[in-house]
């Protein structure tokens, strides 16, 4: 079996019976011999991302691919939650500034729980965790941070020097790190798309390119031997009784064409890449 090319950033993701996918881990730094990892946060049984967040660990890449191939894992492109990658003027669009008693409050409802509706908390919360570890990260590049151990030695030193909970610095450092640097990250997460488990398709069109479509419209299918393979494997896997063809067929799909993954509260989020 050829062993998969993996990228800084990518998810390695499984499948379960009815084609949800699982984040096992992400690619965080790789070096000659060495991949860091990290798992995700875990969600609850309501759907809700859980605040602890375990440290990195790193593994040769021979083990990394003996893993892959041992616990049926796939490297997806991972994108996180959109909050990630709020702009500070996207965030300040959500405020409304005239909404004094609340501090600026969102109207967009977004979220589902705690401050879902006080931007302005989302911001401060933010910027205070960024406060906790800025020195580091001014200072080292994710990579240092990694390959110096300085993400298990520096967080209690500077919990001690700030007096606070030396818990708060350390997942403010693994958050950012897990997020390849984003600082939208370090926002609390309030948000929730759909409990955990909960099946959902990709709704992007797949099939044809459009100059190829159907005379009636239809994207069909393009049947390559790659995709014909795919098939057989979705249909021995998915097709079971009670199990209609074409949640067969969307389950495959989801498996065997997936582009990237993208985290949503509790929930992650296939994408398909075109054909044709």
């Amino acid at each position: 079996m050829v062993a998969q090319e993996l990228k800084t950033g990518d998810a390695l993701v499984s499948f379960d019976a009815t084609a949800i996918p699982h984040i096992a881990a992400r690619v965080i730094h790789q070096t000659v011999k060495t991949v860091y990892l990290m798992k995700p946060p875990a969600v609850d049984e309501r759907g809700f991302t859980q605040w602890y967040l375990s440290a990195p660990f790193r593994l040769s890449h021979e083990r990394v691919h003996a893993w892959m191939e041992e616990e049926g894992l796939t490297a997806k492109e991972f994108r996180g939650p959109a909050r990630w990658y709020w702009t500070e003027a996207q965030l300040q669009s959500m405020c409304d500034p005239e909404d004094h008693a609340n501090q600026g409050a969102c109207d967009k409802g977004l979220g589902s729980r705690g401050n879902r509706r006080d931007v302005g908390s989302w911001i401060a919360e933010r910027d205070l965790n960024w406060s906790y570890i800025q020195p580091l990260f001014e200072c080292h590049s994710l990579q240092q941070v990694l390959e110096l151990g300085l993400h298990r030695t520096w967080s209690g030193d500077r919990a001690r020097r700030l007096n606070v909970d030396p818990r708060r610095v350390a997942r403010a450092v693994r958050m950012y790190i897990y997020s390849l640097g984003e600082k939208g990250s370090l926002i609390p997460a309030r948000d929730r798309h759909g409990g955990a488990g909960k099946e959902k398709f990709s709704t992007v069109p797949t099939g044809r390119a459009p100059e190829f479509l159907r005379s009636d419209g239809s994207a069909g299918f393009i049947s390559t031997s790659d995709a014909r393979e795919e098939m057989a494997a979705g249909w021995k896997k998915y097709k079971k009784k009670g199990t209609s063809v074409q949640v067969a067929y969307k389950r495959t799909l989801n498996e065997h064409r997936a582009a990237s993954v993208i985290q949503q509260g509790g929930a992650s989020i296939v994408t398909l890449r075109p054909e044709g």
